[in-house]
């Protein structure tokens, strides 16, 4: 899991996601064409890229509400990042 947080994974096909997501995120959502032909490269089509983006997009949207919402945290916060 704490690889995952720092967008890191040992599976090939899983790390190629892990940083299309990141990607996603530093450029809010404006990947380039390096950035898709990685992700494409280890078997993601163009469905499967839209999932990613759609639970990156529902993720913050989740967020989102929670924050306005003023949500209670009912639940340990995971630890920093070393």
């Amino acid at each position: 899991m704490m690889a995952a947080r720092r967008f890191e994974a040992a599976d090939e096909k899983a790390d190629a996601a892990l940083k299309f997501v990141k990607a996603l995120l530093e450029k809010q959502g404006h990947v380039d064409d390096s950035d898709l032909a990685s992700v494409r490269s280890v078997g993601f089509d163009d469905e499967a890229i839209a999932e990613l983006v759609a639970n990156v997009a529902l993720t913050i949207f989740t967020n989102y509400i929670n924050d306005t919402a003023d949500t209670e945290i009912d639940l340990p916060l995971a630890p920093d990042l070393p």
